[in-house]
C-alpha cells in the first residue's frame, strides 16, 4: 500500500466538488433543492476524527514500543483506517463545499444563508477528518531496515 499524497486528496476534493456542484445546478434547474445540512453531520465528522486520532496515537505508541499488547495486524488496520478517513474526509469536504458554494449565490435569502453556514461547517469538519486520517496514516510509517533498499516519499528507489 502506497502512502496517501496530499495531491491525491486535493484531487478527490476537487473532483467530487465539481461533480456535486454540477449535480446541484442540474437539480436546481428542475426546481429541486436539497435540504440544509444538519449540524449533526459536523458533530459526527468530528467524532470520527477524534476516533481516528486516538487510533493514530495508539499506533504511534505501539511503534515506539510502549504498547506491547497491540498486534501488528491491528496496527495495520489502524493505518488503513487512517487512509480511509483521509479519503472519505476529502470527498465529504468536496460534497459539502459544493453545497456551500452553491448556496453562496443566493446569500441574500435567509434560508440559503443558513444552508451556506451549515454546509461550510460540515465541509470544515470533513477537512478535519481528512487531516486526522492523513496524520494517522503517517503515524504508521516504518523506516526500512538498515542496509536495505527502500522508497523515498516520491516512490523512488534509494540506497540505505
Amino acid at each position: 500500500m502506497k502512502p496517501t499524497r496530499v495531491a491525491h486528496l486535493l484531487a478527490w476534493f476537487a473532483g467530487v466538488g465539481l461533480v456535486a456542484f454540477a449535480l446541484l445546478m442540474a437539480l436546481a434547474a428542475r426546481g429541486i433543492r436539497l435540504p440544509a445540512v444538519s449540524y449533526l453531520v459536523a458533530g459526527i465528522e468530528l467524532l470520527l476524527a477524534a476516533v481516528v486520532i486516538v487510533a493514530g496515537l495508539t499506533l504511534r505508541s505501539y511503534l515506539r514500543g510502549n504498547r506491547p499488547g497491540l498486534t501488528g495486524l491491528r496496527a495495520a488496520r489502524m493505518v488503513v483506517l487512517g487512509k480511509a478517513a483521509s479519503h472519505a474526509g476529502a470527498m465529504l469536504a468536496g460534497w459539502y463545499g459544493a453545497q456551500a458554494l452553491y448556496a453562496l449565490g443566493d446569500i441574500g435569502i435567509e434560508p440559503q444563508r443558513a444552508r451556506l453556514v451549515s454546509a461550510a461547517v460540515a465541509a470544515l469538519c470533513a477537512t478535519v477528518l481528512a487531516a486526522a486520517g492523513y496524520i494517522t496514516e503517517r503515524f504508521g510509517r516504518i523506516p526500512p531496515p538498515e542496509g536495505t533498499q527502500g522508497e523515498d516519499a516520491h516512490g523512488q528507489r534509494q540506497q540505505a
